[in-house]
């Protein structure tokens, strides 16, 4: 059997293997020693090895930004009628007993589950005037919990349609898309003034009121 050293010496007597040997030397593992990287971690001309950059600092986990230190999320998606029935309380110690680092709570979606006041903002029928989320968000910050408030806008109510039929999402014959769920409900446009204007404004007064993160 021919073997890779008989094969490139026979070669280099006829000279046709002279670039097959170049490439099959290159393939040989680095046989020389890291004394022939200089200092400044470049190759030296014999050499064949890379000096590795340095170790990265270890970071303090105190002096990085809460959300880089987060592990365990808790959510509840709220119904319309939990305010009248939840103990505000218990679902706190719930999740702090599970040893959430941050709690999401729901503050807006078909429903409001604060007094707003932002026109079309509607509050849920069993709230009665009642603050439900700035207790949860009181709740959990009294347990040292981290507060997301949680929005989901992808829906509203009639009146809001009939008020501002650009906030409609349609279908291709210019009819109003409606949930599937509740026919009461219209799909909302994201490249509409609902998402220019109306949801902002909600976070503006979210913000306001709250002392959420």
């Amino acid at each position: 059997m021919l073997n890779r050293r008989s094969f490139l010496k026979s070669g280099l007597t006829t000279g046709a293997a002279l670039p097959l040997a170049s490439a099959l030397n290159g393939l040989e593992p680095a046989s020389r020693s890291a004394s022939h990287v200089d200092s400044a971690g470049s190759q030296s001309p014999e050499g064949s090895l890379v000096a590795l950059p340095h170790r990265i600092a270890s970071l303090s986990l105190a002096s990085q930004p809460w959300q880089q230190r987060v592990r365990r999320v808790g959510q509840t998606n709220m119904t319309e009628h939990d305010p009248a029935v939840m103990d505000v309380e218990a679902w706190a110690e719930y999740w702090h007993a599970a040893k959430v680092d941050v709690i999401f709570v729901s503050v807006t979606g078909i429903l409001a589950f604060y007094p707003s006041k932002v026109p079309f903002h509607r509050p849920g029928r069993f709230l009665h005037g009642r603050d439900f989320f700035g207790e949860c968000v009181a709740a959990a910050k009294k347990r040292g919990m981290r507060v997301v408030a949680r929005m989901s806008p992808d829906l509203n109510w009639q009146d809001a349609c009939d008020a501002h039929p650009e906030w409609a999402m349609r279908n291709q014959d210019g009819s109003v898309q409606h949930s599937q769920e509740d026919p009461r409900l219209f799909k909302t446009c994201m490249f509409s003034t609902y998402m220019d204007l109306y949801v902002p404004a909600i976070m503006r007064e979210i913000n306001s009121l709250y002392d959420v993160d």
